[in-house]
């Protein structure tokens, strides 16, 4: 029997060190684009890559920042275990 999609969404978004390292980056605190640039030190292209594969786990807040949804969370809390 195979995973449902939202597992399999899931595992592809934790399936990268840069990915998880996201997510526990903005768990912390969240920030904005500009800011992950800086604390994870890649391109920018990059980056967005990673956030599109990451973007059913986030939203953004008002004052642009990203910040884990409840399904970010729940991959947040299975990455701490």
């Amino acid at each position: 029997m195979s995973a449902p999609k939202s597992e399999d969404k899931l595992y592809k978004a934790i399936d990268h060190p840069i990915r998880r390292q996201i997510i526990h980056i903005i768990a912390e605190n969240p920030k904005t684009y500009s800011r992950l640039l800086e604390d994870l030190n890649i391109e920018s292209g990059h980056l967005a890559y990673h956030i599109r594969i990451l973007s059913e786990l986030l939203d953004k807040d008002e004052a642009g920042n990203f910040i884990l949804n409840s399904d970010g969370k729940k991959a947040y809390s299975f990455l701490i275990g």
